[in-house]
């Protein structure tokens, strides 16, 4: 290498020279990022929502379900007329 190739390449001093010499463009544009982010998640409608809607049917058997027999707990809960059928669950 010839000794002007050297002198044309940057060091990391010259770069944190431009740097000082140009800290208020970054700040400002730090800023100004920050503030256009914060202002468009104010703004912005949600994409995305969901509501779910659960039905309980209620059956008027008179004898323990499996589900109820296996676990052993078939004195417990009350009855399933005290259940409302229609709950709804948004997300």
């Amino acid at each position: 290498m010839s000794t002007d190739e050297k002198s044309q390449e940057l060091t990391l001093e010259d770069i944190f020279t431009i740097f000082k010499r140009r800290v208020n463009i970054f700040f400002i544009a730090l800023v100004l990022t920050v503030a256009i982010t914060v202002v468009y998640i104010f703004i912005a409608k949600p994409v995305y929502s969901a509501t779910a809607r659960l039905k309980i049917s209620t059956s008027q058997s008179s004898g323990i379900s499996l589900s109820q027999s296996l676990l052993g707990i078939s004195g417990l809960g009350g009855s399933s007329a005290d259940i409302t059928t229609e709950i709804r669950m948004p997300f």
